[in-house]
């Protein structure tokens, strides 16, 4: 027996002292960026915005920013105000317009609006234009701290960027939630998995450096562009993934490499050899998915993208440097991992798959098909309050201004015509306009100055719906006859969704061509890495058709606590599909880097496929669990569109680490037999360079 393989021997490495000084100096700057990164967790909320704006140059952005110069405000906070005497009124009025980033007050005393139903008065608070998403925020926890001063019951406040800040804070609180409960759980789970409390430990430090870095690189970008207060969460969710996966390859390498070292360094170093490689290719493969994003013009997708890789690359770098260095000092307390049996259960799976391959793989393709039939249905809406939970004061807010208000005070659309109100086409055209399907008023405003006129357009429904949509591309098609541009909030939302469907093809290549052209590299075949882009895209489907059956057609809305609003928002679709496929790909990496190893140390391919599913099929199956856990706890937060996204991806996790990874992978590769590994010579050969007598 080897001194290693016996834990009553010491095994603490004696490193010359410029190693140990590197290592100190290493593990002082991880400790150093990670309390820096959760730093920035605490700032980062107050720089960003849940507005999922279009690209700059669609015409609702134009069209808004031709509105801002003219008005020179950007959004407006609207007030009904009940049991105010009128001095009273006017003495919040002119506090409001002290308030920093306030452009204008408008109040229905001084007949600047009209009245709401029922009495009271009606205030306009307008932000002003050019601040950013710091400045708008604390303008917007201002100008509510004045309404609040108010007695209760006096003031209903709402309008989008009251929305649009209390988004931001409850994704905020669900972020929070969800750590508090899941990290102490993936804790506990680690020390199972790994079998080694110090273990659990050491990958809980490879998660937390990952998340607090992604958060400084969020905060960073914030600096210069704008950053969706959705990339937050996706980035935390997204880095203790990574993490997770990351850590457990690498420490549980390191248990079977103890075996066989007389020390902790040599095994540390061998350990980097061989999972190291893996964790570069796996982070290699999953940065360059993301970076189909970068296909989309519209910001919140691009900050996304950028905070996703930077994630991606901070996991690969702290488990690159960070596990080795915290491995070599504590290393000695976690114990050699037992030995593997030539067939043990998940091997023993395999060949189980692998005597009925065309049943396993119809049964799997046919389940994975079922559940993705509801994909069909899919009615793709912007986000309005019904994203909030229904108890939330905002969402209260909301329905209440929208009973009391006139039409089209609030209007979710506005038209830009280039024409004076007095132009003598504009009767023809309000005339048209009034007559739209699901339009219920439409209104000039009266203080627009300039050879502009811009109607305020209210709907018979919620502004991120359908029939409100609807509306934006009737206007847009209608026969003005004058110069017209249609932006506000639907219209916004009208050109997310165009942009990025217009756009979604190109993307889907990118991350297919690039995820096929790494796969090809590291397998050296072009049937397994199109089978593992396939596959992908099988799981997610089936993920996404879950999603719809759930959230759209609302059928787990009362075990869920959440009210069905008849579609999904867009933006969810292309967040779940993007990082579900990082995800599996990650998992895919994993499954063929041990597959071809086998093979090159001269398995034949059902040999190899088994081997490679015993040896990470553990693995795969104990990070699943544990990203399911940390899911499922977004899946419980409040804000619907999180709770969408934590489920979304804890159903294409759990697919793809039992239905896809465990049955249908060995099913098709056994099929397809030596054919799996025909490809150029050139792919060969780098296969073999990468992965030679070594398996992950």
């Amino acid at each position: 027996m080897s001194v290693a393989a016996d834990p009553s021997v010491s095994s603490t490495p004696q490193r010359p002292p410029s190693h140990r000084r590197r290592d100190a100096v290493t593990a002082l700057v991880w400790l150093i960026l990670a309390i820096g990164g959760g730093a920035c967790g605490a700032l980062v909320f107050d720089r960003v915005s849940s507005a999922t704006d279009p690209a700059p140059g669609s015409e609702s952005q134009r069209a808004r920013r031709a509105l801002e110069a003219a008005t020179g405000e950007r959004d407006t906070i609207l007030a009904v105000l009940t049991g105010t005497p009128p001095e009273a009124t006017g003495a919040l009025a002119d506090r409001l317009r002290q308030v920093p980033g306030v452009h204008r007050v408008r109040s229905s005393n001084n007949r600047d609006l009209p009245p709401p139903d029922g009495g009271g008065t009606t205030l306009a608070v307008g932000i002003r234009a050019g601040l950013t998403d710091k400045q708008t925020n604390a303008t917007v926890d201002a100008v509510r701290r004045e309404f609040a001063g108010l007695p209760a019951g006096r003031a209903v406040v709402g309008g989008y960027p009251v929305f649009d800040r209390d988004l931001g804070l409850m994704a905020k609180a669900d972020l929070a939630r969800a750590e508090a409960i899941a990290l102490p759980i993936v804790l506990i789970l680690l020390a199972f998995a790994v079998r080694s409390a110090i273990g659990s430990v050491l990958g809980l430090a490879l998660v937390a450096t990952t998340v607090t870095g992604g958060l400084a690189v969020l905060l960073a970008l914030s600096a210069v562009t704008e950053v969706s207060s959705f990339a937050v969460n996706v980035v935390t969710m997204f880095g203790i993934g990574l993490a997770v996966d990351y850590g457990l390859l690498v420490i549980t390498r390191f248990r079977r490499e103890r075996v066989h070292a007389a020390a902790v360094a040599d095994a540390v170093a061998a350990t980097m050899a061989t999972s190291g490689r893996t964790v570069a290719l796996s982070g290699l493969t999953v940065a360059v998915a993301l970076a189909g994003l970068l296909v989309f013009a519209e910001p919140v997708v691009r900050s996304i993208a950028y905070g996703g890789i930077g994630a991606v690359a901070i996991a690969v770098v702290s488990a690159s440097t960070l596990l080795p260095v915290l491995l070599r000092r504590l290393g000695h307390r976690i114990p050699p991992a037992p030995p593997t049996p030539a067939a043990g259960g998940f091997g023993r799976l395999a060949r189980l798959v692998q005597r009925r391959p065309v049943l396993v793989a119809a049964a799997s393709l046919g389940l994975l098909a079922v559940l993705a039939v509801p994909l069909g249905s899919l009615v793709l809406q912007g986000v309005d309050t019904r994203a909030l939970p229904a108890g939330a004061a905002a969402r209260r807010d909301a329905q209440q201004l929208e009973q009391r208000l006139p039409r089209p005070a609030g209007a979710p659309i506005t038209v830009l015509v280039t024409a004076a109100p007095g132009d003598p086409r504009m009767p023809g055209f309000l005339t048209r306009l009034r007559g739209l399907d699901h339009v219920t008023a439409a209104a000039v405003r009266a203080d627009v100055a300039g050879p502009l006129t811009v109607v305020d357009v209210a709907v018979d429904g919620p502004g991120g719906g359908r029939d409100a949509i609807a509306v934006v591309d009737d206007i847009r098609h209608l026969d003005a006859g004058l110069p017209v541009q249609v932006t506000g909030l639907t219209a916004r939302f009208n050109d997310f969704i165009g942009g990025l469907t217009g756009r979604a093809p190109y993307a889907a290549v990118v991350i297919a061509l690039v995820t096929f052209t790494v796969l090809l590299l590291a397998t050296g075949g072009v049937l397994v890495a199109a089978k593992a882009v396939v596959m992908n895209v099988a799981s997610l489907a089936a993920s996404l058709g879950a999603l719809v059956w759930i959230f759209q057609q609302g059928h787990l809305a009362g075990p869920l606590g959440f009210t069905p609003t008849g579609g999904l928002s867009l933006i969810i679709i292309v967040l779940t599909a993007v990082f579900a496929f990082g995800l599996s790909t990650d998992y895919e990496v994993f499954l063929l880097s041990a597959v071809v190893a086998a093979r090159h140390d001269g398995a034949d391919t059902d040999t190899a496929v088994a081997t490679g599913i015993q040896r990470t099929g553990r693995i795969i199956t104990a990070a699943a669990v544990l990203i399911v856990v940390v899911f499922a706890g977004f899946a419980g937060g409040e804000v619907l569109i999180i709770k969408q996204l934590g489920l979304g991806l804890a159903a294409a996790v759990l697919l793809d680490a039992t239905v896809v990874r465990l049955a249908l992978t060995p099913a098709l590769m056994t099929l397809l037999g030596r054919y799996n590994w025909t490809g150029p010579g050139w792919a060969r050969r780098v296969s073999r360079r990468l992965w030679q007598s070594d398996a992950a």
